[in-house]
């Protein structure tokens, strides 16, 4: 591992959305609105399914996509709320297009990304210096 940071995971929410007005928001409030989520093959997902499932919840999701961008993009529109960390939707939140909000668990609180580079591989000078910018900024095991 090069770089790990604390990460949690919020609902995303168009600012005109009835969620929007909240400070925290429940599982049992976000599974009863359309959801755009990714894919089963995300972490991110798995997350929530394991979450869901656990208190019996059944969400509706009515968006699955292996781009978060996409996820993001319909939750814009309020036909949606998605979930992500709040750093991937930086842009629409600084534009007022989206509100993040943090959900009020604590698995979802203490996610964490990791960037990792395969021992075996030889890295490039981009990935070097990449990697370089990363352990500038977000130190091993620093928290957010």
């Amino acid at each position: 591992m090069v770089a790990e940071r604390k990460e949690p995971v919020v609902c995303l929410v168009a600012r005109h959305d009835e969620l929007a007005s909240e400070q925290i928001v429940s599982m049992q409030q976000l599974c009863k609105k359309p959801l755009a989520l990714p894919r089963q093959s995300f972490g991110l997902r798995q997350l929530f399914d394991r979450t869901a499932e656990a208190r019996l919840f059944k969400p509706r999701i009515v968006v699955e996509a292996n781009n978060l961008d996409i996820l993001r993009a319909t939750a814009v529109l309020g036909t949606c709320v998605t979930i992500g960390p709040e750093i991937s939707a930086r842009r629409e939140i600084e534009a007022g297009l989206l509100k993040a909000i943090p959900i009020d668990l604590e698995s979802f609180r203490n996610v964490r990304s990791a960037v990792c580079v395969h021992q075996e591989r030889v890295p490039s000078y981009a990935t070097n210096a990449f990697v370089k910018f990363l352990k500038e900024r977000f130190p091993l095991g620093s928290p957010r």
